[in-house]
């Protein structure tokens, strides 16, 4: 049975590992596992925070995400990632969800996603899509030359 809930001081060695698995697949994960580190440093820190899919006592994914320093009622996605044999069974949109729902209850109104528009991304691209995020901008060649990050959005409202 699948389990979505917040990420606990003991998740974080499993955590880390999905996220730098992540990052052999693209290079865009780097900045995950630094939120990742500053979640589990300062449990006090109020920016970040992590959700996990547990299946079977076994963290099978992750995702980070938090307010907007500054703003009043946005979140951010910031990066997540998922086991390969826990793929295409709902569980990335599981976690986007719990990650929503937990910003929602945090007051954001609205949540955000900033993604390279890589071909290695296309899979993420398609559950924000998935999940009912739409591409609301996009700034050409700010990753690197030739890549542009996309800005997603979604409205929070409404999330139980």
């Amino acid at each position: 049975m699948l389990t979505i809930r917040p990420l606990r001081t003991e998740d974080r060695p499993a955590a880390r590992a999905l996220l730098a698995a992540e990052g052999t697949r693209h290079a865009y994960a780097a900045r995950a596992i630094e939120i990742l580190d500053a979640v589990t440093a300062a449990r006090e820190n109020t920016e970040y925070d992590a959700t996990v899919a547990e299946e079977d006592r076994v963290v099978v994914g992750v995702v980070l995400h938090g307010t907007v320093a500054g703003s009043v009622g946005a979140g951010m996605l910031y990066g997540g990632a998922v086991a390969p044999t826990a793929r295409r069974r709902g569980v990335g949109r599981a976690l986007v969800e719990g990650a929503v729902a937990s910003l929602a209850a945090a007051g954001s109104r609205v949540v955000f996603a900033e993604l390279p528009d890589a071909a290695a991304l296309a899979d993420v691209q398609s559950l924000l899509r998935r999940s009912g995020f739409a591409e609301t901008g996009r700034v050409a060649d700010l990753v690197r030359d030739g890549v542009a990050m996309v800005v997603w959005r979604r409205e929070a409202e409404g999330v139980p």
